[in-house]
């Protein structure tokens, strides 16, 4: 299966030790430089240095800083130790707590400042986790500005402006090909799935077709504007599907749709957008209260929600 979601762009992982856990963050850069790239080492640099400012120092700690790209296999560059923050035994990154902002504490690596950070594109938001060795006592409130001085979100705004205007986005699905072209269906077959396999749906398309090269396996696309009756209770037929197959010369696109059980009664068939991959560079982040909840996989621990 083709990956669907696959950019030229660097990725660069930071990786962050706590004792036995850890943790990563990952941030896509929003030029295809190659991992040569002078700009792209000194992005890098900078962000390290905007992040671990948010870090005590003293039990989280920044170990590693890795750029790779996910169209080449096993490729990957690191920051020189040189280059890696490293805290001091008092003062933590930052130097120490400012005149006025309390002292250092710790909540552990799953109390983390939620930030959502806006892209230009609206279904690309991320929800980041900072997880962040607290500068002020009274981090377990619900606001980060409870504080006074240089205070919790103080620290959080220097890494959002980082992100913002250091060339850094989230990867996302663009779909339409950027330019919102949608491929009007004109027919829709119910394929009930043989041998185990699950149900499909086969879309006509109107001509003349796309190329062949328009729709890959394993892409992702979208049907939209299409009215229907089922009998199947909360079943959701406009929405997002894996390509399975696809006939340049009968304009026949074959999607999985392993939640379809009968078929449905079309009204309308709507039409169908196709997703690319692409990097949407960061316009802004706001920072939520204070959470526990599950902030993605740590290092070191199963797979799974834990």
């Amino acid at each position: 299966m083709a990956p669907p979601l696959v950019v030229p762009n660097p990725k660069v992982t930071m990786e962050f030790d706590m004792g036995s856990q850890g943790w990563t963050e990952s941030h896509f850069y929003t030029s295809p430089v190659p991992l040569t790239d002078a700009g792209l080492y000194d992005a890098a640099v900078n962000l390290v240095a905007a992040r671990t400012f948010c870090l005590d120092g003293r039990y989280a700690q920044l170990v590693d800083c890795r750029m790779s790209l996910d169209n080449v296999n096993r490729d990957s560059e690191h920051l020189r130790n040189v280059d890696i923050p490293v805290p001091t035994a008092t003062g933590g990154y930052s130097g120490g707590p400012p005149p006025g902002s309390g002292v250092w504490t710790y909540n552990g690596p799953f109390a983390a400042w939620p930030v959502l950070l806006e892209t230009s594109n609206p279904t690309t938001n991320p929800l980041e986790y900072i997880t962040i060795g607290s500068i002020v006592s009274t981090q377990t409130g619900r606001s980060p500005n409870s504080a006074p001085g240089l205070n919790v979100e103080f620290y959080i705004q220097k890494y959002i402006a980082e992100l913002v205007n250091g060339n850094w986005g989230a990867l996302g699905r663009n779909w339409g090909g950027g330019g919102g072209v949608t491929y009007t269906v004109t027919a829709n077959a119910f394929v009930g799935g043989t041998n185990g396999g699950p149900n499909q749906f086969s879309f006509t398309l109107q001509a003349p077709f796309p190329a062949a090269a328009t729709f890959p396996i394993g892409a992702y696309v979208r049907l939209q504007g299409s009215t229907y009756t089922t009998p199947q209770s909360r079943l959701r037929l406009n929405g997002t599907y894996t390509v399975v197959g696809y006939n340049a010369t009968t304009g026949v696109l074959t999607v999985n749709a392993a939640r379809v059980k009968v078929a449905p009664t079309w009204t309308a068939l709507g039409g169908i957008q196709v997703a690319s991959a692409a990097v949407f560079p960061y316009r802004s982040g706001v920072v939520r209260p204070l959470t526990h909840r599950k902030r993605g996989r740590p290092l070191d621990a199963s797979r799974g929600r834990r």
